[in-house]
């Protein structure tokens, strides 16, 4: 095996030959339309669990599942990153891709498919296995196994996207080719190989590429599995194009379509970028995960609701004449320095705030919670008590069951306790259309973790966003100049701003950042800027 290079170097390794040659135009003649199937293959990733980061070691294997005479392919690699704030880990495996054969190989791109029979709620995954080895069949575990977001410490990772006629193509080739069955499925996603020597998508006789095949898949050892496998077919040919990911910058994917030779560049859903003058510009509306009558997408683009809370839609909302900028604090989980930190200042300072409670935690008896008399305490003073489920879990991952539980579960046990919860927070922001159904019938409204403030009238008040502060803030924004200039662009275009915070993670949320919030709400008093409660903002918007 030749020495394993990190994904940073292997860039770094593009960058400094593309220095020295025109990598705008092809280096090899290469077939930019038709796409030739060259084999299945069967990849099992080990997903470790308990220890350290330090400590762990993932592992991706990847075996033939038909002959292969084109390729010959090698592990060099894996490794993972944990997101832990949307409670999220990146599993990836790195493998050397040999052209074995006589022409060059352009785009050689591992495509998902589902197999007929095998697969596990429609996906590309067949076998889920839990922390004591056994086999489950979780299809809402295996659905958010998902190609991965970008990363910058994995910058030789090339995903991609096909469009739906691309994947349909390959899947007749596939079948005719008798490399898939008749009820094998192809999806809309694949990895493609890079060449470390000049940053292309083509392989020559002999030269070795990198292949990276990154997931991303739900940390929480109680939902993630140990080892899972995923069913891919290795394609080439095609149109050469690089993939706008997820999370990628407009520099990142401008440098990989120069690096790569590409003749376009695809951009998923929403986006509006265009790609720059010698480029073709794809739009691809979604990327489809999941087989069946109702796939999942890469991209959750919010759908009208139904049976809501008396009716409530957001095309429903008209702001009142008063609505204006507005300012809200909602501190999550329950803990009890939401009574011994937060309460106080809020007090002095003469505001309110909002405390998004997981029922559980407050019954337990654990010392790091507050009790439900301290949650009374914080009621009395005017502040707004909200749900945020009973055991915190990661919603997307439960079956319907599970759902009804947690929030249906959670709004019972505060009343049960006293307290009236109309908004709902959804755990490490994490929620789908199936999630989002469900806290509707339910809750008026609902907030996700992080996205900014919340342009007026709503589009949505199930998706609102908010913005960290003291803890589990994005890199550099932790500090006052920080929270000023997003008061400061709320007031400019008339937003509500919601601040996030977790006062019980005092490692974070420290005695400098308590200062930062005093000195907040002083500066946001001192616009004359509202402070009010997620339910009064609401009201104000225009939802009696």
């Amino acid at each position: 095996m030749k020495p394993y290079l990190s994904p940073a170097a292997l860039i770094l390794t593009a960058l400094l030959s593309a220095c020295s040659t025109d990598s705008s135009t092809p280096t090899a003649t290469e077939d930019t339309t038709a796409i030739s199937e060259l084999g299945t293959f069967d990849a099992a990733f080990t997903n470790p669990q308990g220890g350290t980061m330090r400590s762990l070691s993932a592992s991706v294997a990847l075996q033939p599942a038909t002959p292969l005479g084109a390729v010959d392919i090698r592990v060099a690699g894996s490794g993972m990153y944990d997101d832990e704030r949307s409670n999220r880990r990146y599993l990836w495996g790195v493998f050397e891709v040999t052209n074995t054969s006589k022409t060059n190989l352009s785009n050689l791109t591992m495509v998902a498919y589902t197999k007929a029979g095998a697969s596990i709620g429609g996906t590309a995954i067949t076998r889920l296995q839990d922390a004591q080895g056994r086999a489950y069949l979780n299809e809402r575990v295996a659905q958010n196994i998902r190609p991965g977001d970008h990363l910058n410490i994995l910058n030789s990772y090339a995903f991609q996207g096909l469009t739906e006629d691309e994947a349909q193509r390959i899947e007749t080739g596939a079948r005719t080719g008798k490399l898939i069955g008749t009820n094998d499925d192809v999806l809309e996603y694949g990895f493609t190989v890079i060449n470390p020597r000049d940053g292309s998508q083509t392989l020559r006789p002999g030269e070795t590429g990198t292949l990276v095949l990154a997931t991303k898949l739900p940390l929480l050892a109680g939902n993630a599995p140990q080892k899972f496998n995923m069913s891919l077919l290795l394609t080439t040919g095609g149109a050469r194009r690089v993939t706008r990911n997820v999370g990628e910058s407009n520099e990142s994917v401008h440098l990989r379509a120069r690096l790569s030779g590409a003749r376009e560049i695809a951009y998923i859903g929403p986006d509006t970028n265009t790609a720059p003058g010698r480029y073709r510009t794809v739009r691809i509306p979604n990327i489809r995960l999941t087989t069946g009558a109702k796939p999942t997408y890469l991209l959750d683009l919010e759908e009208k609701l139904s049976s809501c809370v008396q009716g409530l839609q957001p095309t429903g909302l008209r702001p009142l004449n008063n609505a204006g900028p507005m300012v809200t604090f909602i501190t999550d989980d329950g803990a009890a320095a939401d009574h011994s930190r937060l309460l106080p200042l809020f007090k002095q300072k003469g505001v309110v705030a909002t405390a998004a409670i997981a029922t559980q935690n407050i019954i337990s008896g654990d010392p790091y919670f507050a009790t439900p008399e301290q949650v009374r305490d914080l009621q009395r003073a005017g502040w707004e008590i909200a749900s945020h489920t009973r055991t915190h879990p990661d919603l997307v991952t439960l079956s319907d069951a599970e759902l009804s539980a947690e929030i249906e579960g959670s709004k019972r046990e505060l009343e049960d306790l006293g307290f009236r919860a109309d908004t709902f927070v959804y755990p490490y922001g994490s929620h789908n259309p199936t999630v989002r159904e469900k806290v509707c019938q339910h809750y008026r409204t609902a907030f996700i973790d992080r996205g900014g403030a919340n342009d007026t009238p709503l589009n949505t008040n199930y998706q609102l966003r908010r913005v960290a502060f003291g803890a589990w803030t994005d890199a550099g924004q932790n500090t006052m100049d920080a929270y000023k200039a997003a008061v400061d662009s709320a007031i400019a275009r008339n937003s509500w701003l919601v601040f996030m915070l977790h006062p019980g993670n005092r490692e974070q949320h420290n005695e400098q950042q308590q200062q930062y919030l005093a000195d907040t709400i002083d500066y946001v008093r001192g616009k004359n800027v509202p402070i009010v409660t997620a339910g009064d903002a609401l009201y104000r918007l225009g939802a009696k």
